[in-house]
């Protein structure tokens, strides 16, 4: 970890006893012997420093001063404050923090859910490429969708030592608090997704969420759909909002007034109540958008179980053009390498930045999408009434299977 080399003066030991007649600031003082303590190994990483209130009464200085001090190690990465919890020394800080002034840790954390048919796991390597040409490697870490579990991860990586971070958050709790904390001590850039569908803190490399769903809708449209309900994860992360936003733009421009009784929320696994709702709603729908590709091929067997034809009776698409879409749903794409890479680099772009003493701005990156046309809302259907008596009717070459 780099120290400012003007840093490292002899003008207080670490007693704690200030030389209020040396030229030096209080704060600087402070600065200096906690600095020293830490390259001594005096303070466990993993255990909290003494507090504030603490610190004043050693050094006889005022809360201000104490302030100052451990903004100041703050910034040189020395140290890492956690709201409710206290104030920690970076593991690598308390090891290496004699390194020159350019030395970095040359590695930069991936933060992102990493399960079974995860849609974005086709990026890591993308990732991996793109930051080891410029020098650094990947640390990567599997969130598993589980905010509680990252933060623990996290934290272990940040007090090990990372220059950055490309951070996809959990869906369905935030991190908000501990996320900010991070953001104001290092550069950090989301991918597909924030906490807060407005949030200008971070940097943000994500699909056209909103003009994806506006391109389905629209296709919808096309297909002679006029009753389009909207079938979403009840989470507020940015992308989901954001394809909120599209639907309800894309109906206004067809002609069509949205409705909030249009828009149904499926929680996990609840596929089949979600139907039930959609089915017993007093509007004949004749189209269903999903947020997600695993909701919308929910949706197509809840339907199919219930003698409902896709695309006949319903058109169902989904979002992601992910594993479960292909070769039956109609869903939206985009460049998922290309959004690997875009963010790769720009994170390293900060970090150079920042090693140089420049300042960035943030940034917000938007991955074209399209429309891949499927069965399940342009396919032909084959009808055999007296082989099929009752039974759904569904597209070509694909057989359903009960889900129990």
């Amino acid at each position: 970890m780099s120290i400012p080399k003007n840093t490292m003066r002899n003008t207080t030991s670490t007693s704690g006893k200030m030389n209020r007649q040396e030229g030096s600031p209080l704060y600087r003082q402070v600065a200096d012997v906690l600095r020293l303590q830490i390259q001594q190994g005096q303070f466990n990483p993993r255990e909290p420093m003494p507090t504030h209130r603490e610190l004043v009464t050693k050094f006889d200085v005022s809360p201000a001063t104490i302030r100052e001090a451990l903004r100041t190690l703050t910034k040189e990465g020395l140290i890492v404050g956690e709201q409710g919890r206290g104030t920690f020394v970076r593991q690598a800080a308390a090891s290496d923090a004699s390194e020159s002034e350019q030395a970095s840790f040359q590695r930069v954390g991936l933060v992102m859910p990493l399960g079974v048919g995860s849609f974005f796991a086709g990026m890591v390597e993308v990732i991996e490429d793109a930051v080891e040409s410029r020098g650094s490697r990947v640390v990567l870490i599997n969130n598993r969708e589980d905010a509680d579990l990252e933060m623990l991860r996290v934290r272990d990586l940040v007090g090990e030592g990372v220059d950055g971070l490309l951070w996809m958050c959990p869906e369905k709790k935030s991190n908000a608090r501990f996320f900010r904390q991070i953001v104001m001590q290092m550069p950090v850039v989301a991918i597909d997704r924030t906490l807060d569908a407005d949030d200008e803190l971070v940097s943000l490399v994500e699909a056209d969420n909103y003009g994806g769903m506006y391109q389905m809708v629209q296709h919808m449209v096309s297909q002679g759909r006029r009753h389009i309900a909207l079938v979403k994860k009840p989470v507020n992360v940015s992308s989901v909002v954001r394809r909120g936003r599209g639907y309800e733009m894309a109906l206004r421009d067809a002609g069509i007034e949205p409705r909030a009784e249009w828009i149904f929320e499926s929680r996990s696994r609840d596929d089949q109540r979600c139907v039930e709702r959609i089915l017993e709603s007093d509007c004949s729908f004749d189209a269903i958008v999903c947020e997600t590709d695993d909701v919308g091929l929910g949706v197509i067997y809840a339907l199919h179980e219930r003698g409902v034809r896709v695309p006949d009776d319903i058109a169902v698409s989904g979002f992601n053009d992910s594993v479960y879409a292909s070769p039956l749903m109609t869903s939206v794409g985009w460049d998922v390498e290309q959004m690997g890479s875009r963010a790769a680099n720009l994170l390293m772009d900060q970090i150079e930045k920042q090693r140089s003493g420049q300042g960035y701005e943030r940034a917000r990156i938007s991955i074209p999408t399209h429309v891949v046309p499927r069965a399940s809302t342009v396919g032909k259907t084959e009808k055999n009434a007296s082989q099929r008596g009752n039974e759904a009717t569904v597209p070509v070459g694909l057989t359903f299977q009960s889900r129990s």
